[in-house]
């Protein structure tokens, strides 16, 4: 049971870490994105993105709570999955069972940390650069369903924003 379980959480650190690099690729797309490339493309994946991109404030912060959320679960996820992987390969070596436990959190964590930043950032943010209109089709229409998901939540946290941009504005 633990290995399925251990499995079961592999496989959701993959798959919170594509929902992050969904999110980042969303955002470089559409602010990457020139009116004359989604004017030319008139299909309805290129009409949904020229909508987004109209609306370009509310879906970039709607990518931004995606990938706090998917990083913050991917966190919370992959820490102690990575632990138990690594906590008897470090009992192995001579470390006593009570330090393999928090140097393994300490690698998992960092492991964590570096496939996310590699595969749920950089990756998803230089395809997005290369070619924003086709990491936008790809990526806009989950995004979407995201952001009409979220939206009720939203018009309390864009007026608490305006004072703090304000002030750092003067």
């Amino acid at each position: 049971m633990d290995i399925a379980l251990s499995i079961l959480g592999i496989i959701g650190f993959i798959a919170l870490t594509a929902g992050t690099g969904v999110f980042v690729a969303v955002e470089f797309a559409l602010t990457g994105l020139e009116n004359s490339t989604i004017q030319e493309d008139t299909s309805p994946l290129g009409k949904l993105v020229g909508k987004a991109h109209q609306n370009l404030s509310f879906h970039l912060s709607g990518a931004q709570l995606g990938i706090t959320l998917t990083t913050l679960a991917t966190g919370y996820l992959a820490e102690p999955v990575l632990s138990t992987f690594i906590t008897p390969l470090l009992e192995v070596v001579g470390i006593s069972p009570s330090a393999s436990q928090s140097i393994a959190l300490i690698i998992a964590m960092i492991i964590a940390a570096l496939l996310s930043m590699v595969y749920g950032e950089l990756v998803p943010k230089n395809i997005a650069i290369t070619n924003p209109m086709k990491a936008a089709k790809i990526t806009v229409r989950p995004v979407v369903y995201f952001n009409r998901f979220f939206s009720p939540p939203r018009p309390v946290m864009i007026p608490a924003r305006t004072p703090m941009l304000m002030a750092g504005l003067m």
